[in-house]
């Protein structure tokens, strides 16, 4: 069966004149089916090694996957020939017709190397002419541009290059710091307007103030570091018999410009007088008629009197309500609400019933104006009824 196969090979080689591809897949086929066949046959009486190099040899085959790559494959037949004609796996006449059979596969790869190499001859020898000609045409234009070769046109083009770039560089350099410059005139010039906003700020509430009643210099509309500056707690000027309080507010608004940091001024003025004793000097809960009595709030009140202009003061009917405690104040208000004098009732440590106690109170112009809208009496009159 071996013979008839061979022989139909060899035909078939004879037959394709030198189509390799179909008698390279045939001899593949041959040699797998004559080793499997030979170990089959002998795996009983063989020897270990012997199976192991069948089976590998087997392996070997399938790894030709080009049925094309003749030179691959010339070589594995040749290993699989010998292999087989040392372990007498073929006989004599088989051998001869295989060696043929492996030896027109390896013409066929002999011819493949001899045109590779030719290919491989004429490649390089194109690309030589093709990098002489790039060279003379190089050389021609370094020589039209004035330079002595290409290299030096080279090597001027680079440094022109790093030349643009550094100019590039510190083009963008300059633009930056520029950039930076502008930020910081910009910045110091709203830190100039905003402290020329802050000054006109302080110099019209200072204007301001100079026209608004208050305490020595602690005026509604000034500056509330003027406060700070003559007070420390509730005292100010060092003084031990008023207790001293004042509420600031901000104020960003000047004839210049709206200002983002604003300034700090006092908005109200409250100075506490302190209780108010009757004639004997006791403190008192009830609040009498006080005309003619020598106490805190006569002196406080004729002064006001003399000083400011009256705008409304608690009735007889108020007092009378006062110390029934319906009412919790008696206001008399000066000079457009700018000015208040309050008594309240205060409660002291260990003290009942609430003690008077006399306040002065100062507001710039617009706390007052709105004061004295609030605390205007509204009142009946006889007409009414």
């Amino acid at each position: 069966m071996k013979k008839l196969l061979l022989t139909f090979l060899i035909t078939l080689l004879s037959l394709t004149s030198r189509v390799v591809c179909s008698s390279d897949v045939d001899l593949k086929s041959y040699f797998v089916d004559n080793l499997k066949t030979y170990y089959v046959e002998n795996m009983v009486t063989i020897s270990y090694d012997l199976s192991n190099s069948v089976l590998e040899k087997v392996t070997l085959l399938n790894t030709i996957k080009d049925e094309n790559n003749f030179v691959y494959n010339s070589e594995v037949y040749q290993e699989i020939l010998t292999f087989m004609s040392v372990n007498n796996i073929l006989n004599t006449e088989e051998i001869a017709e295989v060696k043929a059979m492996v030896a027109d596969v390896k013409r066929t790869a002999d011819a493949i190397k001899v045109e590779e190499k030719r290919i491989a001859k004429e490649k390089r020898a194109a690309e030589e002419e093709i990098a002489k000609a790039k060279k003379k045409a190089e050389e021609k234009i370094a020589k039209e541009a004035g330079f002595n070769s290409y290299a030096e046109m080279q090597v001027e083009e680079k440094r022109k290059a790093e030349e643009e770039k550094r100019v590039a560089k510190e083009k963008r350099k300059a633009e930056e710091e520029k950039r930076v410059a502008k930020e910081k005139r910009k910045l110091q010039e709203g830190k100039e307007i905003e402290q020329k906003r802050i000054n006109t700020i302080i110099q019209e509430s200072k204007l301001r103030a100079e026209t608004n009643p208050g305490f020595r210099d602690l005026k509604p509309g000034a500056l509330y570091k003027v406060f700070s500056k003559h007070c420390k707690g509730n005292k100010c000027y060092g003084l031990q018999n008023i207790k001293f309080s004042a509420e600031s507010y901000r104020e960003f608004s000047s004839s210049i410009g709206r200002s983002k940091e604003g300034v700090s001024l006092i908005r109200n003025l409250i100075l506490d007088m302190g209780p108010i004793v009757a004639s004997d000097g006791s403190f008192t809960s009830f609040l009498n008629d006080l005309s003619g009595e020598s106490n805190i709030y006569m002196k406080m009140k004729q002064n006001l009197d003399a000083k400011y202009a009256l705008d409304y003061e608690y009735s007889e009917r108020d007092r009378q309500l006062f110390n029934e405690q319906e009412k919790d104040d008696l206001l008399g208000v000066y000079s457009n609400g700018q000015v208040a004098i309050r008594i309240n009732r205060k409660e002291r440590e260990n003290s009942y019933p609430k003690d008077l106690w006399l306040y002065i109170e100062y507001r710039d112009v617009k706390s007052g104006k709105q004061f004295l809208e609030k605390n205007r009496p509204v009142i009946a009159t006889l007409n009414d009824f």
